[in-house]
């Protein structure tokens, strides 16, 4: 991609993955905590300029006109991430268990750790995952419990965001970054 290029995301998560995954196009996202469509959002210049396809998750019912305008091809799904069989929600989807790239980012961050362990990371892999864990606020504690948690998932820590989010990637995935 030749032109000038206008990322979204909050701190650069979408423009790693960018970098990470070589400009590749038709990639496969899940986005739980997707927030607003554009602004802030780590999925939108993927489905932009590269045709990835995704799965979007929010609880707030304000911003369902926001996605139908400014995303309408995208599948945006009203629920509250605790409540989400993740497996069925992929399978009901016509969704693989092997997804490029996961951004997690629910509020507060305790909630965003609550719901990664709901998610069966044994059955189900990203390559990529963009994590927000709010180091700044929630402590080194706090942090490193999640990184922790993800290790054990074989999960590599890639780089850390602004003491805010960490990117991750897996190490099936870490082979083709190097």
């Amino acid at each position: 991609m030749s032109e000038q290029l206008e990322f979204y995301s909050q701190l650069g998560q979408d423009s790693v993955v960018f970098s990470l995954f070589k400009e590749k196009r038709d990639g496969t996202f899940l986005d739980i905590g997707c927030s607003v469509p554009k602004h802030i959002n780590n999925t939108y210049f993927l489905e932009k300029n590269l045709n990835w396809k995704g799965l979007s998750l929010d609880l707030d019912d304000g911003i369902v006109e926001d996605w139908k305008q400014h995303r309408p091809d995208s599948k945006f799904i009203l629920v509250n991430a605790l409540n989400v069989d993740y497996l069925k929600l992929l399978e009901e989807n016509n969704f693989p268990t092997k997804i490029d790239f996961l951004s997690l980012d629910l509020e507060p961050w305790d909630v965003t750790f609550d719901v990664l362990k709901k998610i069966p990371l044994e059955k189900i892999q990203f390559n990529c995952i963009a994590y927000e864990h709010d180091g700044y606020r929630s402590g080194d504690e706090f942090k490193q419990k999640t990184r922790t948690y993800l290790e054990s998932y074989d999960y590599i820590l890639f780089t850390e965001l602004n003491n805010q989010d960490d990117i991750w990637v897996h190490s099936t995935f870490a082979e083709n970054i190097k």
